[in-house]
């Protein structure tokens, strides 16, 4: 454990070699070698990462001896030339100490300098994390796990035998636009920082450089009056971009910019909300970020706000009663136990206002009121509030704060899954949802009957993508992790494994957390076994070649699936024993990003497939 980032380094040079099949010589060579000291740096954090300060940083075997920086790379000598003096690495394309290709490459001129030029895609990505670029060079810096995520895939999917930089740039930028949108800040920052160490690679297209402008207002801001709302658009990109406003109180929403909406009818303060959105098949979608207006509604009369006299209902949110209640002079949201014999309710926020069904009689209401929003989509009480009198304060086992009437027991929480609570089933495994140390509910799907209590935890947004239990629906509301990309089979932000488990994380990326760390057998597939599926070409454009070994002969199924989980092909046959191939037509599908999967002998592989 001593040289974790050096054992990571070789190893990664194994897998390079037995599934990249990057030359080892040259640019491509150098580009090898960088690969492995980036991921070398990427495990060395992952085991370090809640250790003592220094335990992992951007020097290579230092723990031993120090082989390289990221930080400087010429700072450090890799060796010495002919004349017995030292060879530098440099930090930019061809810059000081950059070496020239010049065949015959062997073991005299290190297979054409792979460990010297190798310096500048290690600075490219110090630079993409750190912002600290060569010669005082900044750029915008992205998060370690969405630069390590780009590189993986990069090489993964779109390196050839024999790339030089311009190609692994063009790669990278590739990978941060399929994983995170076209002109989105990762594939910016993957731009800039290429720019930084003088590798040439075109901006974001064009067509997608654009940003939300201004929110403009005209017309009267009073109650029941005609308002106008206006949204803008920055950069080259606006030509032909959709525009969606929306009014507060979940209104419908226009698509038309100007758009003009009828002012609520209770003084207030009232959020609209804009976005732009342009629909694009390759190489992914525009990324854009919304934005709203507050606008304050003011009027005389109007529905009354006075609620001393009791609670007020306004909807029902999961078995819940949603009602409006006085409380410490502030017009509060609650949700009450309905038929609580101690009167226990939990108070809102009043962002909590467009998390529940609202009750028709109750539109207007919103405006009344004025405890003050909260995070968790207003799961979290309001601030400066005190029970009132002749009530209590207490605390659910997930944090939630209640106030009740009485000492009496309160009846159980609907979102305590201090044991975990089974919800459906989806591919053989159960669908769970699972509590965690700092207050996060997440759905997880669990290996049955696994020795070692094997689970994946899973985005808010896989709820759609199950079989569910009879009754499950109310717990759909108690998630409050987040939503992730590949429809919910990504590793939700924020959760880390409980006391007594351990992360890992399989040969197709799923994060699983289990008691020891040992693999079970199905349905994750073995190293060997995903080794053994392979997908030829990737990108492709009118065919790809699925090519497997089977033990012996079988059944076996490929399945070709989008985004949001629809199956787009299905192939079922009589597989022999051996090495097999299969071949998917995929000319008549939209281009973009698929899931295939091959399942055969008890096991279930998936790949990524890039449809250009």
């Amino acid at each position: 454990w001593i040289v974790a980032d050096v054992s990571a380094h070789e190893y990664c040079h194994a897998i390079t070699q037995a599934t990249y099949n990057l030359e080892y010589e040259g640019q491509s060579g150098a580009i090898n070698e960088s690969l492995s000291d980036i991921f070398g740096t990427a495990f060395e954090r992952h085991m370090f990462t809640n250790g003592a300060p220094g335990q992992w940083n951007w020097t290579i075997g230092d723990d031993v001896f120090t082989a390289r920086s990221m930080i400087d790379p010429p700072s450090i000598a890799q060796g010495r030339d002919q004349n017995n003096q030292p060879i530098f690495q440099p930090e930019r394309s061809q810059g000081p100490n950059w070496r020239p290709i010049v065949p015959p490459c062997g073991r005299d001129n290190d297979n054409c300098w792979v460990h010297v030029n190798s310096g500048v895609m290690n600075k490219w990505f110090h630079t993409l994390n750190t912002r600290q670029g060569p010669a005082g060079r900044t750029t915008p810096a992205v998060d370690f796990d969405d630069a390590i995520n780009i590189v993986y895939d990069a090489q993964r999917y779109y390196l050839n035998r024999f790339p030089n930089y311009q190609d692994v740039a063009w790669a990278t930028r590739l990978a941060a636009s399929v994983l995170y949108n076209e002109c989105s800040p990762q594939q910016r920052s993957v731009i800039a920082a290429w720019r930084a160490v003088d590798v040439p690679v075109n901006n974001c297209d064009g067509e997608c450089d654009f940003a939300m402008g201004n929110i403009t207002v005209t017309g009267s801001q009073a109650c029941n009056e005609a308002i106008t709302i206006s949204a803008g658009c920055n950069g080259p990109g606006c030509a032909g971009v959709n525009y969606f406003i929306c009014p507060p109180n979940n209104g419908t929403l226009s698509t038309n910019n100007p758009a003009t909406f009828t002012t609520p009818s209770v003084a207030g303060t009232y959020l609209y909300q804009a976005s732009l959105f342009k629909h694009r098949f390759s190489p992914s979608t525009c990324f854009t970020i919304g934005s709203s207006r507050q606008i304050t509604i003011t009027c005389a009369g109007g529905i009354p706000c006075d609620f001393s006299s009791g609670p007020r209902y306004v909807g029902t949110w999961y078995g819940l009663t949603v009602q409006i209640r006085s409380i410490s002079g502030k017009n509060v949201l609650v949700t009450a136990i309905t038929g609580a014999s101690n009167d226990k309710y939990y108070p809102r926020g009043d962002n909590f206002w467009g998390s529940f069904s609202l009750d028709p009689n109750a539109a207007g209401l919103q405006g009344c009121l004025n405890a003050g929003s909260t995070g968790y989509g207003g799961l979290v009480i309001p601030g400066g509030l005190t029970p009132p009198s002749g009530y209590q304060q207490g605390t659910e086992q997930d944090g939630a704060v209640l106030f009740y009437q009485n000492g009496s027991p309160p009846p159980p929480n609907p979102c305590d899954f201090s044991n975990p609570r089974q919800v459906g089933t989806w591919n053989g495994l159960n669908v769970q949802i699972r509590q965690f140390a700092n207050g996060k509910r997440t759905l997880v799907t669990h290996i049955p009957g696994s020795s070692n209590d094997k689970y994946f935890p899973r985005g808010d947004n896989f709820w759609d993508n199950f079989t569910k239990n009879g009754g499950a629906e109310q717990y759909r509301a108690c998630l409050n992790t987040n939503d992730t990309p590949w429809y919910g089979l990504a590793f939700p932000s924020g959760i880390s494994p409980p006391s007594g488990y351990q992360q890992g994380s399989e040969q197709d990326g799923a994060i699983f957390f289990s008691t020891n760390g040992a693999r079970v057998a199905a349905p994750g597939a073995t190293l060997e076994e995903v080794a053994l599926v392979h997908i030829r070409p990737n990108p492709a454009q009118d065919e790809v070649s699925v090519t497997f070994r089977l033990k012996a002969a079988g059944s076996v199924q490929v399945r070709l699936l989008d985004l949001q989980g629809q199956m787009r092909q299905q192939q079922t046959y009589q597989g022999a024993a051996g090495p097999n191939e299969r071949v998917l037509r995929i000319g008549t599908l939209a281009t973009g990003l698929y899931a295939l999967e091959v399942n055969f002998e008890g096991q279930r592989v998936i790949h990524k497939l890039v449809k250009e």
